[in-house]
């Protein structure tokens, strides 16, 4: 049985967001440091980004203790663990990557016309962090039901060949249709 906290009618309302932020420039992978705040001072990797609350987790900041349910106990155990837990984007600013110092950013343009993040202190472009999967796709395993991809590519409907199909059809659930109103020299070869 579950606390009468948990319950749905004693948990309230949702809160909304009252100013979302609309451009997001700190991306998961991002060097930050915190400006504002209780943790002011302390850097890390970004985790993750929640968007629609307008908070970011940060590798080693923020850090709570929680107890999580074991997934290898049956019993429903519980474990304490230290978990980073989110910190609002207002309060975080990137690392310039010259003088390793927190920077506003701002849009620029290389000559090609790629847009980039330039850091407003010394003017250096910082590249967004390539996103790497942890757990792979395992797209090896095809099941009974699987279609190969060999099926999926072949062209198995030629409108021009197959035209005679949809004639017919058309004729038949229009009875009152004559074979003289259709123009039948160009329509059926």
């Amino acid at each position: 049985k579950s606390p009468f906290r948990l319950q749905r009618w004693a948990l309230g309302k949702k809160k909304k967001i009252k100013d979302k932020i609309r451009t997001w420039n700190i991306v998961r992978g991002d060097k930050v440091a915190v400006v504002n705040g209780p943790y002011r001072g302390q850097r890390g990797t970004i985790v993750k980004v929640f968007r629609e609350k307008n908070v970011v987790l940060i590798e080693g900041v923020n850090m709570r203790k929680r107890l999580i349910i074991n997934p290898e106990e049956k019993d429903g155990e519980r474990i304490e663990k230290v978990v980073p837990c989110p910190v609002h984007y207002s309060n975080i600013n990137l690392v310039c990557p010259i003088t390793n110092l927190p920077t506003r950013i701002r849009s620029g343009y290389t000559a090609d016309g790629e847009k980039v993040r330039v850091a407003v202190r010394s003017g250096a472009h910082i590249p967004k962090p390539e996103f790497v999967r942890h757990k792979p796709r395992n797209d090896s395993l095809i099941g009974e039901y699987d279609t190969l991809e060999d099926d999926v590519l072949q062209v198995t409907y030629d409108p021009l060949k197959d035209r005679h199909l949809w004639l017919n059809s058309f004729v038949l659930n229009k009875p009152r249709l004559k074979m003289e109103e259709l123009d039948a020299e160009n329509i059926i070869q």
